[in-house]
């Protein structure tokens, strides 16, 4: 039997951290509290159909308000820089082959979330990741059948799993396993919150923590002073 979760590797943009980020790494320590959570920025985020990310701030603006939104109730949480100086696009299969270095023996989980898993045909290389690390699909919708999203990707890869309806957890034919996530967020995301800065609307409280949005607005991050 393979080890649960050693490693849960969060990858995105954090363009800025929000509060559903940190709902999901709270959520990440509940069900797997002998995890360690790494939570891995992307310098040039890769996305689907050649249409690639650009951040609007730094690498080091977005670490170093990760740094500040994880100094309160979160613990075992670590951020990678791992690619800091990465070229555009990276892809996810580069950053976890070096992860599995840096953690020898140690078993990867990959976070992402409903939508990134009913899109995850279409990622660059997706059996060589499924090959090397688990997946925790976070589903913050309830009523969304994680079943027919599962069943359509196992139908567009090819591949064969059972359900543990129980556990709720599917168990590929490769060993690799789906964890199914059901996580109480905030409505924030990141879009909408870079959204209303640039056009100085207020944003619902409890959106972003309160010093992050102090670094915000000291830097003159997202339109902010200007």
């Amino acid at each position: 039997m393979r080890e649960l979760c050693e490693v849960i590797v969060f990858g995105g943009a954090f363009d800025p951290i929000h509060q559903g980020h940190i709902d999901c790494c709270l959520s990440f320590r509940d069900h797997f509290p002998e995890a360690k959570i790494l939570l891995l920025p992307s310098a040039h985020p890769a996305g689907a159909k050649g249409k690639h990310k650009r951040p609007d701030e730094s690498f080091a603006h977005r670490v170093e308000m990760i740094r500040l939104a994880l100094s309160g109730e979160v613990s075992n949480v670590e951020i990678s820089h791992l690619e800091s100086d990465a070229q555009m696009p990276h892809y996810t299969l580069a950053s976890l082959k070096s992860l599995a270095l840096e953690y020898p023996g140690k078993k990867l989980a990959l976070a992402i979330g409903l939508d990134q898993w009913r899109s995850f045909p279409n990622w660059q290389n997706p059996h060589e990741i499924i090959a090397m690390c688990d997946l925790v699909v976070v589903r913050r919708v309830a009523n969304e059948s994680i079943v027919k999203v599962t069943d359509h990707v196992a139908s567009k890869l090819q591949i064969d799993f059972s359900w543990d309806k129980e556990q709720q957890v599917a168990h590929m034919a490769n060993g690799s396993r789906i964890f199914i996530l059901d996580v109480k967020t905030t409505n924030a995301a990141s879009s909408d919150i870079k959204f209303r800065l640039f056009n100085h609307k207020p944003l619902p409280s409890g959106f972003i923590d309160e010093k992050v949005m102090a670094y915000i607005k000291q830097h003159h991050l997202y339109g902010q002073g200007v």
